[in-house]
């Protein structure tokens, strides 16, 4: 995880966002490969509007200066775009990819665990480092859940506000995340028949809720979800 994560939440509030909001262009890209990153999901984070990449990694969203953009994909950390009173229209991010160096994190299995699960975990570590101060990486064990560990905010004082604002922030970026891994482009495809611009189409018009997820993420449940919502998206048309 870039410092700069961190530093973009302690600041975007000297910043006004009262200037017209206006269509943005973006352009998502592997940071080693080039290629693009397809069906990441990009959230406003004031508007709380969510987005999903093209195949050929491209979005557009509603933005106005002052807005924060975060970007997650699965495999890959968060990244995020502070805009400016004189932000471009259109933006280019590239998105480093995940390592698998947890040299730094303990973790405790009593069983397998997911490839979401792993990426969280990497996430939150290289959070916590950027955070730095006497904030230490845990000690992580399986939820039953499935979900990653989630952090406890009771610990912050009034005169850490900005720094409970990053940390709440985090949070909203995993839940992003934890919708990417279960609804993913394999299985939509495969129950859906859906392919190019209609499949990103319907995963971005489509796209579930966290809560509901948390509650209802096997296979069979996802498989009579997209039944319902495939009616619904044909029903648009």
């Amino acid at each position: 995880m870039r410092k700069y994560l961190l530093l973009s939440l302690l600041i975007f509030v000297s910043i006004t966002g009262n200037t017209q909001a206006r269509i943005i262009y973006g352009y998502l890209k592997d940071s080693l490969s080039g290629k693009p990153v397809a069906l990441a999901s990009i959230t406003n984070t004031v508007t709380k509007q969510t987005v999903v990449s093209n195949q050929d990694g491209k979005f557009r969203i509603n933005a106005s200066a002052g807005h924060i953009l975060s970007f997650a994909a699965v495999g890959y950390g968060f990244d995020t775009t502070l805009l400016g009173l004189d932000f471009k229209d259109t933006i280019y991010v590239r998105m480093q990819t995940l390592g698998r160096q947890l040299a730094d994190v303990t973790v405790v299995a009593n069983k397998k665990w997911s490839r979401y699960q792993l990426d969280s975990i990497q996430r939150r570590a290289e959070f916590l480092q950027a955070v730095g101060g006497d904030y230490k990486i845990p000690t992580f064990a399986l939820s039953n859940s499935g979900a990653g560990l989630g952090f406890n905010l009771d610990r912050f004082s009034k005169h850490e506000k900005r720094k409970r604002k990053a940390f709440e922030f985090f949070e909203d970026q995993e839940q992003e995340a934890y919708i990417n891994y279960y609804f993913t482009k394999e299985i939509v495809q495969e129950y859906t028949g859906l392919t190019d611009e209609k499949l990103h189409a319907f995963m971005q018009t489509h796209r579930p809720s966290y809560k509901w997820l948390r509650k209802f993420h096997t296979e069979e449940d996802l498989k009579y979800y997209l039944n319902d919502q495939l009616k619904i998206f044909f029903g648009r048309k």
